[in-house]
């Protein structure tokens, strides 16, 4: 604190190169920023300081650490090398057992592991216990504690989370994905899709299945193709609705019984000046295998 109000005073302050990487960390430390910034991440990964944000991972001051981390994982792929060489110079026992962590091998588990080892006081770090706690998404019957645990621990857990979304058992990949989707972590989805897809290509329903449920939540019209494959729900026929009518408020939506199985019919409840109307909206199932709404939502409500 007094190193930065001297900088202050002496009109000093760093404004490009690893000294500006240090004082911006320190000033949100000063701060006692305990929530991450999000513009400041997007400029310091930018600058691409890598040796800088390493050497502030595993800073004795938390606010200065989860700064650099956040940093860190935002640069990705670019930041992997230096970091594994960091950490391997260690020799952890924990790290080297990364490749039998849940999703691995996965570039995203390398990064983190190889970040968390940096970790000034690693007893007291909750990232140890990340790998066995989404080990345990899998059985109902630890599935509970783990996900209260990893609720806690965001978002320390977000890249081993994206990791276990991929070569994993199916009940776990869902209990990582509903994770990832509330709140809504937008580095997920592409992941996401992938499971997704890779599920549908073997035949696999996902009506009920929470990877659908944690799919939509995204509300990404990139991810518009990948749902059309899946059987609609309820939800499913509410956000369609919510999307395109976007001054109507929607309140209820029943699925209408129907002979057919190549369709779906949902009745939508919604409020219109003051009012509650109804309004049916029907999925066709195509020749091409995918449910498709039918006949086109018009502009406006009737």
């Amino acid at each position: 604190n007094q190193t930065l109000t001297a900088l202050r005073k002496m009109e000093a302050v760093p404004t490009r190169g690893a000294d500006s990487i240090w004082f911006r960390l320190a000033a949100a430390a000063q701060q006692l920023k305990e929530e991450i910034e999000p513009a400041l991440i997007q400029r310091i990964a930018l600058e691409k300081w890598t040796g800088t944000l390493l050497d502030a991972a595993a800073h004795p001051n938390k606010i200065i650490r989860n700064h650099a981390v956040t940093a860190l994982e935002k640069m990705g792929k670019l930041a992997l090398d230096s970091a594994f060489e960091r950490a391997e110079a260690l020799n952890l026992s924990w790290f080297e057992e990364r490749n039998s962590w849940p999703g691995a091998p996965s570039w995203r588990i390398d990064l983190w592991g190889a970040i968390s080892a940096l970790h000034p006081t690693r007893s007291r770090s909750p990232n140890f216990q990340i790998p066995q706690l989404i080990e345990k998404l899998e059985s109902p019957e630890t599935r509970a504690n783990s996900i209260q645990t990893l609720q806690a621990y965001a978002p320390h857990a977000r890249l081993p989370l994206i990791a276990a979304l991929n070569q994993t058992p199916l009940a776990l990949a869902e209990q990582a994905a509903l994770l990832l989707s509330e709140p809504i972590q937008p580095d997920a989805l592409q992941p996401l899709m992938q499971r997704v897809t890779f599920e549908l290509d073997r035949n696999h329903s996902l009506v009920e299945s929470p990877l659908n449920e944690a799919l939509q939540r995204f509300n990404a019209p990139e991810a518009e193709e990948v749902l059309t494959r899946i059987r609609p729900n309820t939800e499913r026929a509410l956000r369609c609705f919510e999307r395109h009518f976007t001054n109507a408020r929607a309140i209820s939506a029943e699925k209408i019984e129907t002979k057919s199985q190549q369709q779906e019919r949902y009745r939508i409840g919604y409020i219109s000046t003051g009012r509650v109307e109804d309004f049916t909206l029907t999925f066709i199932y195509t020749n091409i295998g995918c449910w498709i709404i039918q006949p086109e939502l018009p502009n406006q409500l009737p």
